[in-house]
Parts: C-alpha cells; sequence; structure tokens
C-alpha cells in the first residue's frame, strides 16, 4: 500500500512530497484506510 500511495504522489503531486510522505502523514492514511476497509469488509 506505501508503495502505490508514493507512486500516486510522484505521478500526481511531486511538488507535496516530501510533506505527504511524512510519518503522521502516513499514520493518518494507513488508519484511514483500515478503517475503510473494514467498513466495506474488503479482503
Amino acid at each position: 500500500m506505501h508503495r502505490l500511495y508514493t507512486d500516486y504522489i510522484v505521478n500526481n503531486s511531486p511538488a507535496l512530497y516530501e510533506e505527504l510522505v511524512e510519518e503522521s502523514i502516513q499514520n493518518f492514511i494507513s488508519q484511514s484506510a483500515y478503517k475503510m476497509m473494514r467498513e466495506r469488509k474488503i479482503t
């Protein structure tokens, strides 16, 4: 998932790369994605 997220940033928002890969942002995104998958019961 981290690789997909990084690739997306590089391809769509390269100027924001440094800001968006900070650990606090990564943790928020990971938690949000996990919550969404649990709510949708995606496996």
